[in-house]
C-alpha cells in the first residue's frame, strides 16, 4: 500500500493513498485511515501522552486515559467494526459527552445533532464526497440541492409512485417464484436482506439513471457494480469491478443523456406511462435558457453514485431490520397490517440506524465552539454514532427491546411507560436544512414494499443464521449478516 504522510496532533501519521482503496473498501477504511501510524512515529513518546493527557485543551471532558491520550483504541475498534458498540459502552459509563481520540469527541444528547451541524465538515472523512450533495460546502450544497430538487417534489414522488409499484410487483412475483404455496400451509426460505437489497438497488438506479441498468430483481443476483458496494455481501465469488469502471459507467449515463436529452422518452417508456417519471439524472441535466445547467458531468456522475449507493442502503438496511422482528414478534406481525406501519419503521430505523455513524464535523471557529456545554477548541473532530446513542436507557426506555409502539401517540405500552423527552436522538434522515433529500420516497419505498411482503406472506425466522441478523458489523454502513426468512403464502379470497 503506498502511504503519504500527514502531520495530526504534532505526530506524523501515515495515511493511505486514495488509489489504495477501491469500491466499498474505500469507503469502509476510510475513516480509520488517517490513524495509521508511519515507522518513524514513535508510539510511546510520553510527552506526547502527557501532553494529551494533562495539558491538552480538551482533557476535561470525560474519557479512558489510553483513548485521551492514543488513536489506537479508536482505530483498532473501527478496523474489527464495533466501534459504534464501543462507544455506546463509553458513553453508559462516561455520559453524553464522551472523548474518543486526543482531538475527538462523541455526544449522545439529542441537542448536539442540531448544534454539531452548524460546524464545518470534516476534511478528511468528506474528501472522496468533495464532488456530491454529501460532501459539498456550503455554497456548493446550495446549488446541487437546487438542481435535485425537481426530482424529490411532491409532484415527482407522486409520479414515481408507478414506477415503484412494477418494481414491488416485480419483487413479490418473485418471492412467490421461491416460496409457492403448498398443500400444508408451507412455502420456502429466502435471504430476504438480499432480496431487499436487490429491490431497492432497482428502484434507486432506474431514478437515478433514467433507465433500469442492473436487473437484480429479474436476474436474482447482484450486478458487479452493486456488489462492489456491499463489501463482501451478496454470495462469494460475484464478479467485482473497480471504483474507475463504477465512474466510467455512471458518465456514461451522463454523456448519454446530455447528447440525447429526450432519449429516455422513447416509446416503449411512454407505453409503460414512464415518461412522465422524472428521473435524478434528468433533473440534472435538463437545461433550458431560464435554468441552465450548474453541476460538471463529473458532478452529476458523482451525485448518481450517491444516490444510487445512499438511497438502496437506507431502504435496505430499515426494511431488513423491520423484517427481522416481524418476523421474530408475532404480536407486531398481527399487528403491523391494521395500524402502525410507520411506527415499525421508525423503530427499526432506531434499532439499526441505516449508517452506524454520523458524517464527524470539525469545530471551525477560530475561537473554538461549545457543544452541549462543553468548550471545543478549533479544529475538534465531533462525532454521534447513532447506533450507540439509540440503546442507551437515558434516551429510550427498554432500549434493546423492540417496541413500535413508542413513537404512537400513547405514553404507556403493557405496562412499559414512555419517557419521550429525548426521542430527538434518533436521527436516521439526519437533522436540519442538509438533512436526507430522499427523506419522503425512502419512506413511501418502505411502505409500499413491507406493506405488500405481510399482504402476501407470513413471516418466520429459519436457522440459527437468521436470530444473528443483529450482529452486524457497522463501518460507514453494516455489513449486514444473511436473513433467512420462511416464506408462508397467505391464500386470500
Amino acid at each position: 500500500m503506498r502511504q503519504r504522510k500527514m502531520t495530526f496532533d504534532g505526530l506524523v501519521w501515515a495515511r493511505p493513498s486514495p488509489i489504495a482503496h477501491r469500491g466499498a473498501q474505500e469507503f469502509l477504511v476510510r475513516d480509520a485511515s488517517h490513524f495509521l501510524p508511519c515507522k518513524d512515529v514513535n508510539e510511546t513518546n510520553h510527552l506526547q501522552r502527557a501532553y494529551n493527557l494533562l495539558l491538552h485543551p480538551l482533557r476535561n471532558i470525560p474519557s479512558p486515559k489510553l483513548w485521551t491520550c492514543s488513536q489506537l483504541p479508536y482505530t483498532y475498534h473501527w478496523i474489527r467494526g464495533e466501534l459504534t458498540f464501543v462507544v455506546h459502552d463509553l458513553h453508559k459509563i462516561y455520559g453524553d459527552t464522551v472523548r474518543l481520540t486526543p482531538n475527538r469527541v462523541a455526544f449522545a444528547h439529542p441537542d448536539a445533532w442540531q448544534q454539531i451541524r452548524e460546524n464545518g465538515k470534516d476534511p478528511v472523512w468528506y474528501h472522496m464526497s468533495r464532488l456530491n450533495i454529501l460532501g459539498a460546502d456550503r455554497k456548493n450544497h446550495s446549488r446541487v440541492l437546487r438542481t435535485l430538487a425537481s426530482g424529490f417534489s411532491a409532484k415527482a414522488i407522486q409520479a414515481q409512485e408507478g414506477l415503484l409499484a412494477g418494481y414491488v410487483d416485480l419483487f413479490i412475483s418473485q418471492l412467490k417464484k421461491l416460496a409457492p404455496a403448498t398443500h400444508d400451509g408451507g412455502g420456502g426460505v429466502v435471504d430476504l436482506s438480499a432480496w431487499l437489497s436487490f429491490f431497492a438497488f432497482d428502484i434507486i438506479a432506474d431514478l437515478s439513471f433514467g433507465e433500469s441498468p442492473f436487473n437484480c430483481l429479474a436476474n436474482g443476483v447482484y450486478h458487479p457494480w452493486v456488489y462492489t458496494w456491499l463489501a463482501g455481501g451478496g454470495g462469494d465469488g460475484q464478479k467485482k469491478i473497480g471504483l474507475d469502471q463504477q465512474l466510467e459507467y455512471a458518465l456514461a449515463q451522463v454523456k448519454k443523456r446530455l447528447e440525447d436529452p429526450d432519449g429516455l422518452r422513447d416509446e416503449k417508456r411512454k407505453a409503460n406511462g414512464r415518461d412522465k417519471v422524472i428521473a435524478f439524472i434528468g433533473a440534472m441535466t435538463t437545461t433550458s435558457n431560464s435554468n441552465p445547467r450548474e453541476m460538471t458531468e463529473h458532478e452529476i456522475a458523482a451525485n448518481a453514485m450517491l444516490l444510487v449507493t445512499a438511497g438502496s442502503e437506507t431502504a435496505t438496511t430499515a426494511l431488513a431490520c423491520a423484517v427481522y422482528y416481524i418476523a421474530s414478534i408475532s404480536q407486531v406481525q398481527k399487528r403491523l397490517a391494521e395500524e402502525y406501519m410507520l411506527a415499525v419503521l421508525d423503530e427499526a430505523m432506531r434499532r439499526m440506524p441505516p449508517v452506524p455513524r454520523n458524517m464527524p464535523r470539525v469545530v471551525g471557529a477560530k475561537g473554538g465552539d461549545a457543544i452541549c456545554g462543553w468548550y471545543l477548541q478549533y479544529g475538534t473532530v465531533l462525532d454521534i454514532w447513532p447506533w450507540a446513542i439509540n440503546h442507551l436507557e437515558n434516551n429510550f426506555t427498554k432500549a434493546y427491546d423492540f417496541i413500535p409502539e413508542r413513537w404512537l401517540d400513547v405514553d404507556e405500552f403493557e405496562g412499559v411507560r414512555f419517557n419521550k423527552d429525548r426521542y430527538g436522538a434518533s436521527q436516521p434522515f439526519s437533522v436540519g436544512p442538509r438533512n436526507c433529500i430522499s427523506k419522503n420516497l425512502a419512506y413511501l419505498e418502505m411502505r409500499m414494499v413491507l406493506a405488500r411482503l405481510v399482504w402476501n406472506f407470513d413471516l418466520e425466522l429459519f436457522g440459527e443464521e437468521a436470530k444473528k441478523f443483529p450482529d452486524c458489523k457497522g463501518y460507514a454502513v453494516w455489513i449486514k449478516r444473511r436473513l433467512y426468512i420462511e416464506l408462508k403464502p397467505v391464500l386470500r379470497d
